[in-house]
Parts: C-alpha cells; structure tokens; sequence
C-alpha cells in the first residue's frame, strides 16, 4: 500500500473525531506554510503530533488521547486485528 506523505484536513478530523474547523483553526496557527490542492489543505504527516497536541491544549482532545503513531496502523496490526 501507498503512503501519503500529506492528508486533508476532513481526514485529520476523521482521525481525531473532531470537526473540521477545530482542525482547521489548530494547522492554521502552526505558522507553518501548508500546500494546498484547490480548495484542500495538503498537512503533511510529521504535524499529526503538533496537531493533536494543540487539540489537547485547547481541551478539545481528552488528555492521553495523543497517541505516539497518528497515522493509519501497520499492515502487520491490521492483519493481526483481522485474525479471530
């Protein structure tokens, strides 16, 4: 399977259960130049991170919530997760 090096903001929220303009706000003050695609924000996976802990300081994310892998799990986990 293909890694993306970016993702969408809808799919930050999706990640996070969180709606999309709380994402939006948080990638918007990390003053950092993001890409964009027409009328999509391009974040790039290394600010998974900052972006969750942002949420966690604005008390939008339940501290502990932050997990130390923000991306899709590993194939192995995924297959494991599938076995009964």
């Amino acid at each position: 399977m293909l890694k993306r090096d970016h993702v969408t903001v809808g799919e930050i929220a999706n990640l996070y259960s969180q709606p999309s303009w709380r994402i939006r706000r948080c990638v918007d003050e990390l003053n950092v130049e993001i890409p964009r695609a027409g009328q999509y924000r391009l974040v790039p996976r290394s600010l998974l991170g900052r972006i969750a802990v942002e949420l966690e300081r604005r008390g939008w994310l339940p501290a502990g919530d932050v997990a130390s892998d923000h991306v899709e799990p590993k194939t192995e986990d995924r297959q494991e997760a599938a076995s009964p």
